[in-house]
């Protein structure tokens, strides 16, 4: 076995989903690279961690039934919605207009009310 086959393997090593061939040639591999054997370690750290931090929440016992009752709509007004046809997705531009529009129109006034102020005072005014 290759560090490459390997590597992907350590977690379902760790999680006691592998087969006893595909394990003991995991194991063997392991046995010889000490760059796996690091990986290796980093692992079981990180699924340690993982067991400490992370706990099985276990779902209500109706749960299943609840689903059941508002997919199926016997559940009053509780029915899901009829799926709607997805957005279609707005061009850069519109999207860009809604969120700044307002501001540059108004960026815009006052460039334009500066150069107008300015050409006139330039020309000497009245």
């Amino acid at each position: 076995m290759k560090c490459q086959d390997a590597k992907p393997l350590i977690f379902s090593y760790l999680d006691e989903h592998l087969s006893g061939p595909l394990a003991g040639a995991l194991y063997a591999h392991l046995s010889s690279c000490p760059h796996c054997q690091q990986e290796m370690e980093l692992a079981r750290q990180t699924h340690s961690l993982l067991e400490k931090c992370c706990t099985q929440v276990d779902p209500p016992q109706d749960l299943t039934e609840r689903i059941m009752l508002r997919l199926s709509g016997e559940e009053e007004g509780t029915a899901l919605p009829a799926s709607s046809p997805p957005r279609k997705k707005q061009p850069f531009y519109r999207r860009w207009q809604e969120k700044f529009g307002r501001q540059v129109r108004v960026a815009s006034l006052f460039i334009l009310a500066s150069i107008m102020s300015l050409t006139f005072f330039a020309n000497g005014g009245w």
